[in-house]
Parts: C-alpha cells; sequence; structure tokens
C-alpha cells in the first residue's frame, strides 16, 4: 500500500476539536476503491468461498426427490438417442448440461440487473435488506420442510417443454432448459439460499454463483451419459430424498437467523447479542438432530428407516447444539467467533459488564485519541471497524490477543472506529475512513502521528502474526 500524507487541522487547546474541520482539510486520496459491504470477507478468498458453497449446493439439490428420480430417466434417454445419432454421443449431454447451466445463469443475470451494484454492495448492509433476506430464508426453509410447494407458472415450463422434441442439439437444450424450470420446487430452497448471500458480495456474484450451481447441477448427468453402466449403482430413490430436504430446510433457518442478527445489530435494537443467537441456533440445531433421529417427525413426512448416516447426522447435529450452549457459557467459539456479534454489543435489558484492561486502552472517538497523543507523543492506531463485519470478529479473536502483538499496540494510542451504521458517530467516521484511507472496505487498520500524518495502512485480516507485526512496528519504531 503507498503512503498517503495528510494533514488533520485539531484545534488547539479545545476539549473536542470539531473534527468537520479535520475532515474538510484531508484532501482525497488520488486512488479510492469502491465502497464494500462490512461484512464482506474480501476480494478473491470470499469469491471463493462462495463458489465452493454453490458447487456444495449444486452437488446437493441433486439429492432431492424432483431431481434424483430424473438421472436414470436422462441417462437413458441419452443413450437410446446415441444408438441412433453416434455423432452426438457426447455433444447432445454437453447441449443438455448447457441447457440446465443457462436456466439458472439467466436467474444469476436477472437478479444483478434488478438490484445492480447499489442492492449488492452497500444495500447489502441496510438492515431492511438484510431483515427482507431472513424472512426469505424462513420462507424457503419451510418450503424445504414440505409445507408447501412453491412452482412456476405452467404456461412457461409448458412452452419451454414443447422444444424438447426438435432434432440437432436444440432437443437436449430446451430438455435442459425444462428440466431445470421443472425441478424449481425442489432447486429454489438452494438457489434462493445462494442468491440471499450473494448480496453481501459484488455485482457478478449472482451470476457467478448460479453459473457454477448449474455447471456441477448438471454435471452427473452428462457424466452418467457417457457411462450409463455406473447408472446400476447409485442408490434407489425414496424417502431418504425427503429426508435431505428437510435437513437443508434447517440450515437455511439457521442462515435466517443470521441475516435477522446483522439486521438486528445494524439497527443496535439488542436482541440478538452473542448469547441470544448462540441459543437461537442451538435450538435449529437440537431440533434437526432430534429430527435426523427419528425422534421429530413432519406430518407429511414418509415412513423412513433411520440409519447409520442418517443417525450420524443427527449427532452432529445435537454436538453441535451442545457446543452453541457452552459457547453461551464462555467457551470460546474458534473460527465461528469471527460470525458472532462482538463481545461489547449487549442487548438494551442487560447490565453492561465492565470494560478489560484491554479494552479500557481502546478510545472510541478520534479526537480523544489525537488529544492523548499529542500529550504522551506516540502515534495513534486506528482500528476501522464494524459491527457486522466478519474478518473484523477474526483478527479480535485470533491476532489482536497475541502476546507480540499486544506489546505492539501498547506503545501506541488505540481507538476503535465503527462505521457501518446509518447515524452519528458511525457515518463520520465512515466519511473520516474513506477521506484517510480511500477505502469503505472492513477492516482496515492506520497508524497516524500525532500531527496528522499517516505512516501505514493495513487492509483486510492478515493470518501471518509475523507479517501483521511488521506493520504495526511502522507506527512503534524509533
Amino acid at each position: 500500500d503507498e503512503e498517503i500524507k495528510v494533514k488533520l487541522t485539531l484545534a488547539e487547546g479545545e476539549a473536542r476539536p470539531d473534527r468537520q474541520a479535520a475532515l474538510t482539510a484531508i484532501p482525497s486520496p488520488a486512488k479510492t476503491t469502491s465502497p464494500a459491504v462490512s461484512g464482506a470477507t474480501g476480494g478473491d478468498e470470499s469469491l471463493g468461498q462462495f463458489i465452493l458453497l454453490a458447487i456444495a449446493a449444486g452437488l446437493t439439490a441433486l439429492l432431492t426427490p424432483c431431481v434424483f428420480p430424473m438421472i436414470p430417466v436422462t441417462v437413458s434417454y441419452f443413450t437410446k438417442r446415441a444408438e441412433t445419432n453416434p455423432g452426438q454421443r457426447i455433444t447432445g449431454p454437453i447441449s443438455y448440461c448447457v441447457g440446465i447451466i443457462s436456466a439458472f445463469v439467466v436467474v444469476g443475470l436477472a437478479v444483478a440487473a434488478i438490484f445492480g451494484g447499489f442492492a449488492i454492495q452497500s444495500f447489502a448492509a441496510n438492515p431492511w435488506t438484510n431483515l427482507i433476506l431472513g424472512l426469505l430464508f424462513v420462507v424457503l426453509a419451510i418450503n424445504l420442510f414440505g409445507v408447501y410447494e412453491i412452482q412456476l407458472p405452467g404456461w412457461l415450463v409448458n412452452n419451454v417443454s414443447k422444444g424438447r422434441s426438435k432434432g440437432g442439439l436444440v432437443g437436449p437444450f430446451m430438455m435442459g432448459l425444462a428440466f431445470a424450470l421443472t425441478s424449481f420446487t425442489c432447486t429454489l430452497g438452494f438457489v434462493g439460499g445462494l442468491l440471499g448471500m450473494a448480496a453481501n458480495g459484488t455485482l457478478l456474484k449472482p451470476i457467478v454463483g448460479m453459473f457454477f450451481f448449474g455447471l456441477f447441477f448438471s454435471l452427473p448427468f452428462f457424466l452418467l451419459a457417457l457411462m450409463p453402466d455406473a447408472i446400476k449403482k447409485l442408490p434407489r430413490s425414496g424417502a431418504w430424498m425427503t429426508t435431505v430436504k428437510a435437513f437443508m430446510g434447517f440450515l437455511e433457518l439457521a442462515a435466517a437467523f443470521k441475516f435477522f442478527q446483522q439486521a438486528d445489530i445494524a439497527w443496535g435494537a439488542g436482541l440478538f447479542t452473542k448469547g441470544t443467537f448462540l441459543a437461537s441456533w442451538s435450538i435449529i440445531f437440537f431440533a434437526a438432530g432430534l429430527f435426523m433421529m427419528g425422534w421429530m417427525v413432519f406430518p407429511h413426512e414418509a415412513s423412513n428407516p433411520i440409519g447409520t448416516v442418517r443417525r450420524f447426522f443427527g449427532v452432529a447435529c445435537l454436538a453441535l447444539g451442545a457446543w452453541f450452549v457452552a459457547g453461551i457459557g464462555g467457551l470460546s467459539m474458534g473460527e465461528l467467533n469471527a460470525y458472532l456479534p462482538p463481545d461489547d454489543y449487549h442487548g438494551r435489558w442487560e447490565t453492561k459488564r465492565p470494560a478489560t484492561a484491554s479494552e479500557e486502552k481502546w478510545h472510541d472517538s478520534v479526537d480523544e485519541a489525537f488529544k492523548v497523543a499529542k500529550e504522551t507523543k506516540q502515534n495513534v492506531f486506528i482500528d476501522f471497524t464494524g459491527f457486522n463485519c466478519v474478518n473484523c470478529r477474526w483478527m479480535e479473536a485470533n491476532v489482536f490477543p497475541e502476546t507480540v502483538v499486544q506489546e505492539e499496540l501498547k506503545k501506541m494510542v488505540l481507538v476503535k472506529l465503527y462505521t457501518d451504521r446509518p447515524s452519528e458517530p458511525y457515518v463520520g467516521n465512515s466519511k473520516y475512513q474513506e477521506k484517510l484511507t480511500g477505502t469503505y472496505s472492513l477492516p482496515v487498520y492506520a497508524i497516524v502521528t500525532p500531527e496528522g500524518e499517516l505512516l501505514a495502512m493495513h487492509k483486510d485480516m492478515e493470518r501471518n502474526v509475523e507479517k501483521y507485526l511488521e506493520f504495526l512496528k511502522k507506527g512503534t519504531a524509533k
């Protein structure tokens, strides 16, 4: 990162210097990056994780009742087609897969075109967006539970289905398109979930997500069409597919509460603190465990023997529920801490616990920090953070507690500025971050002299503690 030198005009002798005057005195950096929501995990890593999630969703959707029984039917269709037209033994299945992928990519394109970058980036941090997405996930979860079915209009499916009889590669393409539409009832929960998660990324995220979902959703059809004998080794369709579908409903319900928590923390309502959020997840996973063990049955569910695999997932869900309960009691949640509310976020009915020794060192006002820095002649370490920032929580749980990091932080005046609420002082903190660092992304760490000169800046999280120490030492070297 290039070093950017700026000057802050802080009035001498005032108890609280005018922040607005300081902001206007900072020249805009030469290069600025696009605003990013605080919940984003940043760049290639976030997109890579999302692609893996889309791949997993595409493969899991194959196990649903609307899809799995169609595998042998489709393979039989292409086997017979290859006998009459050997030249299309490979191109026919490819055209079929392209038809399936196209259907899902069109959905991704529609989401990107309708909502645009505003909704997919800045709007994603809006509490109303998170509330609506949470409600959508609840609706999709209930759909996966089998309480009702969401279906596409019959005229759309019928018109697409008419194209299956056409010759050449158009027939397989239209067949794939029709299959994607007719399987909508079962795939909606997965597609809707992915698109909801894509709201916390870039404009291309829904398109990329739908492409990989469609690719791996269609890939087994292509492979089995080339190796028709392998179809005999597949398990038979049955009631177990309804179990898979319902189990995914519990996972979508857990995702819904994550969106509710993000909306709550943006409003500062105090409903989903770390403890209450873990309690909600523990209840969901206990319920999922009871369902997988056969101790809880949905009214519509067909009789399905409880096998070893189902019991394994049942025990795993019960263990997760117990782990979340232990987290409420203070057990470290490891990597999961990054997805939980900050430790210092409390409900309005709770008594705020006394600050720990390390917490007392952090200021929440840049004006206060600079006043202390001038008195102590120390540099200022600014942590631009967010209530809904996953990477910020990870850094606070895994890097800041390291002894070597603490030793360097003790040599500076520390200030923590939250930027992701639509009110003051958070809006002012966000403007200050953009002026000082040229970015809205989180987390961003800045080291500034008492006179307002930016010495060093570090963006995103850093899993390499030694590398992070190199950044900190730029502010503590004599």
